[in-house]
């Protein structure tokens, strides 16, 4: 970590308060819809605190060289940070952080709270001595405490920072971008999931006087919910993968996907206000404001990102025509007015291979390339990532290079092939609607029989009937077999049987179906029926054909219980039954069984069971 002394936190918490409208629900860093900073009783309170801290010039020449929000992880020289959750209350460890080394807490809680709590854990006598040597750093939520702090280290880096978010493929690119920059210098980037208004602050505390890179995933599920933390980012670049259907329910609809997910091109824009450019919103805008003399010039910040194959992609270019006429807002994708335009994808086996070209001489690219890994859709997100890390001063040969060794992360379509025949593909990790599409898209492209075991995806809010009947219609005919749980997976079943049975009767009709002949669509799922919208969602399938769509067989399960049994039950007769089937000679692959999900249906599980039943029949 960077390190800072307490004059510097202290500076920063001030400034932080003074511009930030306090409720009793929310610190975050929001500024006032006036612009004029206001001190309320409490702001004062608290501003009075640190001022009369700073009178101390020792104690403010103190320098913090770690910050820890666990008490169990505490260094020499650190920062506690005692954060609240909704079933957890970090204060409650203060004594073990001061004991463990802390010199240096900060506390939401009242002096009298902290005493009262310490003394009931630890005793009076041995809490003195304890609370007397520690520099106590009273502040209204230690959640915003964090992000303040995290902020002053951002600051103080001399690091390039880029920001991605997206629906769906954010932690792909922000891995692939990670592994590009890794070649030209020192790059720290999100790890795990960590990308909440938890998880960015502390990600930034661990930026290092070493780091030429960093790359900051931020998620969201509620508009401001990236406003907030791009503003402890104040990202340099910044990258929007998709927008889709994901965390509905929290944004409130697709329109508020869309501007929950633009906050962070407007965080980024406002930090790096450009002059006016009067070239006109098209696609040649950018060599417009070229031959104007007004295009950013390629070792500039302040570079956006987005998808050119977005349905989104005309919004983008309305609002943010300013940015597009000066080169500020760049594209990736497949189509020709992409910056970065992905081309010639196919894959043959594990090998996924596409053509890659810049159409910005600011930052020219042309290579062909190919990855160990599954989903065409990742030649796409190569795109947006190679792009990024150019506009960031990487050469070249450090993309092609960094794409190359680039891998697949556990739980985002991996796979995992087994001596029995069995090939498992772990993309369990989460589920967006459009993530899901993809995934469907990947398994359609395997050899042997197809097997989708879907769980239900959450935070829809009232989208969510549609968009899993959605999922049904788009899965038939594209895979072999539908394996569902969860209740509203229930929807994508009917849905698929649905498009099944249309396909069997424009199949029949005029001609009559030979005597005998039944659909493969199962009958065996609920009753529940598809909503009206299945109608509409079938034409999502139509490019499958009516002979295809009958074989698409669809099962719902109430338990993971049930689903493992019939797999259990089914797939040493899969398995036989493909060990027959050859092509030139060579045994076929036998069953591929993709697993996706969101969180909550636990599908990892299933992940987990076949991985097992493989092993055990090698």
């Amino acid at each position: 970590m960077i390190a800072f002394t307490l004059s510097e936190l202290l500076n920063a918490l001030s400034q932080a308060l003074i511009s930030t409208e306090l409720s009793n629900h929310d610190y975050a860093l929001v500024p006032k819809v006036t612009g004029e900073p206001v001190v309320s009783g409490d702001t004062a309170k608290f501003l009075q605190k640190w001022q009369d801290l700073s009178q101390d010039t020792t104690l403010m020449a103190t320098t913090i060289k770690q910050v820890s929000t666990s008490s169990r992880e505490i260094g020499p020289d650190c920062l506690f940070i005692p954060l609240k959750g909704e079933r957890f209350d970090a204060h409650k460890f203060l004594a073990g952080a001061i004991v463990s080394g802390a010199i240096a807490c900060a506390c939401a809680w009242s002096e009298a709270e902290v005493d009262a709590a310490m003394i009931e854990v630890i005793g009076k006598e041995a809490w003195a001595p304890i609370k007397a040597k520690t520099i106590w750093l009273p502040c209204p939520d230690t959640q915003w405490f964090l992000g303040v702090t995290a902020r002053l280290v951002r600051a103080k880096s001399t690091a390039k920072i880029a920001a991605i978010t997206g629906s769906c493929g954010k932690t792909t690119v922000k891995e692939m971008t990670a592994a590009i920059l890794e070649q030209a210098g020192q790059t720290l980037f999100t790890q795990g999931n960590f990308n909440n208004d938890v998880g960015v602050p502390l990600t930034l505390l661990r930026l290092s006087e070493s780091d030429h890179f960093a790359v900051i995933e931020q998620g969201a599920s509620h508009l401001n919910d990236i406003a907030r933390t791009a503003q402890w980012v104040n990202a340099d670049y910044a990258l929007i993968t998709n927008v889709g259907g994901a965390h509905i329910e929290g944004f409130g609809s697709a329109e508020g996907v869309y501007q929950g997910k633009s906050e962070i091109l407007d965080r980024l824009f406002a930090l790096n206000a450009r002059p006016e450019a009067s070239a006109a919103n098209t696609a040649s805008a950018a060599s417009t404001a070229a031959d104007a003399g007004t295009l950013l010039a390629a070792d500039a910040t302040g570079i956006g990102i987005v998808p050119s194959d977005s349905p989104w992609w005309p919004q983008w270019q309305h609002d943010y025509a300013k940015q597009i006429a000066s080169g500020q807002l760049l594209s990736f994708g497949e189509a020709n007015d992409a910056t970065m335009q992905v081309s010639a994808i196919k894959r043959e086996g594990m090998i996924l291979s596409f053509k890659l070209i810049s159409h910005d001489e600011r930052f020219p690219f042309h290579a062909a390339l190919s990855l160990n890994t599954l989903g065409n859709h990742n030649a796409v997100n190569a795109a947006g990532a190679a792009l990024l890390a150019l506009t960031m001063g990487v050469k070249a040969e450090d993309v092609v290079l960094g794409l190359s060794k680039s891998q697949s992360l556990q739980g985002r379509l991996t796979p995992e092939h087994y001596a029995c025949g069995l090939t498992v593909i772990d993309d369990a990790y989460n589920a967006s609607f459009n993530a899901v599409l993809a995934a469907i898209d990947t398994l359609a492209t395997m050899p042997g029989k197809r097997i989708f075991i879907f769980g239900d995806m959450g935070e829809l809010g009232n989208a969510a009937a549609d968009l899993h009947t959605q999922v049904g219609a788009y899965a038939a005919g594209k895979i072999d077999l539908f394996l569902a749980r969860g209740p509203l997976s229930e929807l994508s079943i009917s849905a698929c049987q649905q498009v099944c049975k249309q396909a069997v009767s424009q199949a029949a009709s005029p001609v009559a179906s030979p005597a005998g002949t039944t659909s493969a669509a199962a009958t065996s799922a609920p009753a529940t029926s598809a909503p009206a919208s299945v109608a509409g969602a079938a034409s999502v399938a139509s490019t499958a054909s009516a002979t295809s769509a009958m074989a698409t067989q669809a099962l719902h399960f109430d338990s993971h219980d049930s689903l493992q049994e019939f797999l259990r039950e089914q797939l040493p007769q899969w398995l036989n039954l493909a060990a027959n089937v050859s092509s030139e000679n060579k045994p076929a692959p036998a069953v591929t069984c993709l697993v996706k999900g969101s969180h909550s249906m636990h599908m990892e599980q299933v992940v987990v069971f076949l991985s097992t039943w493989a092993q055990e029949h090698a």
